[in-house]
């Protein structure tokens, strides 16, 4: 499933098993239950339910076509790790 952290869109999945996962801050352990997100430049790391769902919410399909037509549609170059104009680039 995808989700929407505002402004970037991310990749998530809820693990049902223990996982040790490598991350820029070094091994950090995800329970199961927890996310694990990929962030915009493919890093991963583990978050707990409550703060998730607190934080990110579903995207369609087609919301996420459309943030990419968006950015084409105002004359920028999308970032190349989110498809939205990035205000990190």
């Amino acid at each position: 499933m995808k989700f929407r952290k505002k402004p970037v869109t991310i990749e998530a999945y809820q693990t049902d098993v223990p996982l040790d996962i490598e991350t820029l801050e070094g091994v950090m352990h995800a329970s199961p239950g927890d996310w694990i997100i990929t962030g915009v430049n493919g890093e991963k790391y583990p978050c707990k339910p409550d703060i998730f769902e607190k934080t990110y919410e579903p995207v369609e399909e087609e919301d996420s076509k459309q943030e990419q037509t968006e950015c084409y549609g105002i004359g920028y170059e999308p970032c190349e790790h989110c498809n939205r104009q990035c205000p990190y680039r």
